[in-house]
């Protein structure tokens, strides 16, 4: 029932907790928050659980909101890890433990490949207002084939979807077939296997109702 928490020297970003490593005699959780991060004059909480670091991997996707404010943060685990984006035969960068690399992201979507496994963190927003985060899962995760969600704002909702390119024609939206379809869908450059989606489902949503999306 306890917890300890480590607060950050000042709301300077450069004098965040950052980029270290934690080991315990036994299981336990891990949460980082973060309130709050400005963008533009408006401040969000940005905030995740830690990944354990036997579930990272070398492989990840990122799909970009079409924000200009958009980041992935790429921390090793082994030292000299070399961090490949799109299929590049060219590393981007080559890292050691303690390092990182930020990477802003310009392009509908990012493959990452590194050749020891890393944790990938990507900033992002989908307006001028509102920052999010999360720590990106490994694409060998199998995700969900269901999700629901309630809609309750009548702000655009949007949805953005990873998934094998193989299924892309098995997309169900509250029980339709033709709201998403495999010609919504791009394969993802440098790994054609897995192809991804963002797209504006508001019209298919009332407020205040679930949207509920299955393959």
């Amino acid at each position: 029932g306890q917890s300890y928490a480590i607060e950050a020297a000042s709301p300077q970003g450069s004098a965040h907790l950052r980029n270290n490593r934690i080991t315990a005699s036994k299981p336990i959780a891990v949460n980082s928050s973060d309130d709050s991060v400005n963008l533009n004059g408006h401040y969000d909480l940005v905030g995740d659980q830690i990944v354990p670091t036997d579930l990272l991997s070398t492989d990840y996707i990122a799909i970009w909101n079409n924000n200009s404010e958009e980041y992935l943060y790429f921390f090793p685990t082994e030292d000299n890890t070399s961090i490949y984006l799109n299929g590049s035969d060219l590393p981007v960068t080559t890292l050691n433990v303690g390092r990182e690399y930020t990477h802003r992201i310009t392009t509908p979507v990012v493959y990452i490949h590194a050749d020891h496994p890393i944790a990938v963190f990507q900033l992002s927003s989908s307006s001028s207002s509102e920052f999010g985060g999360t720590i990106l899962p490994q694409i060998s995760c199998t995700g969900s084939r269901k999700t629901v969600y309630k809609r309750q704002s009548t702000s655009n909702l949007v949805v953005t979807l990873i998934v094998g390119t193989a299924y892309t024609d098995g997309f169900v939206l509250n029980g339709n077939t033709t709201y998403i379809t495999a010609s919504d869908f791009t394969a993802v450059p440098g790994n054609p296997d897995y192809s991804y989606c963002r797209q504006n489902v508001t019209n298919y949503v009332p407020n205040n109702r679930l949207l509920s999306l299955e393959n």
